[in-house]
């Protein structure tokens, strides 16, 4: 079913001002096209209420933004939640630093070795270990956030050079032990 719209005419007034004689009035669904009166569109009515407008000409403004109570509502929360995370993000790096470090005393540790099973020797140092490319490149301790910091454990099988690596971090990791003792 199609909707129509429905055209008539009206009859001149008895007073003068108003439309003329046979002028079409709109009848049906589209309405005037003349300016509406403030307030007539039900839709006006309805967002004015969910604003908080208590209905034409009420003389509140319309205040887009936060208060300052709810700003620091936000505030206090986010505070909140930072105070619970952070701990917990701090500890996440610190056995981040221990695990990075026992993963590169264990590849230095297993480079002594095949330079020791390649040459029945031990190396002079951790730098001829890099120069005879059993490493790329001495790693850094990530406690001390140096490569000069091992602590560099010389033969004890009457050999010389360099037997086992420690280090030279100072402090104790999350287990109690001493980082120069790994």
């Amino acid at each position: 079913m199609t909707a129509s719209i429905q055209s008539t005419t009206t009859p001149s007034p008895s007073r003068g001002g108003g439309r003329g004689e046979g002028e079409p009035t709109n009848v049906g669904l589209n309405p005037p096209s003349s300016p509406r009166k403030r307030g007539s569109n039900p839709w006006n009515f309805l967002v004015s209420r969910l604003r908080g407008n208590d209905g034409i000409g009420s003389g509140r403004r319309v205040q887009n933004g936060f208060t300052l109570i709810e700003l620091l509502v936000v505030l206090s929360v986010i505070a909140l939640l930072l105070t619970l995370a952070a701990p917990r993000y701090f500890q996440h790096i610190d056995r981040a630093k221990e695990a990075v470090l026992k993963e590169n005393l264990a590849t230095m540790r297993d480079a002594i070795d095949q330079y020791h099973a390649d040459t029945n020797t031990w190396p002079d140092s951790l730098p001829a270990l890099v120069e005879r490319h059993y490493l790329r490149a001495v790693p850094k301790d990530p406690i001390t956030d140096s490569d000069q910091t091992w602590q560099e454990i010389p033969a004890t099988d009457g050999g010389q050079g360099v037997y086992d690596v420690k280090s030279g971090a100072e402090g104790a990791a999350a287990d109690g032990r001493a980082y120069a003792e790994w």
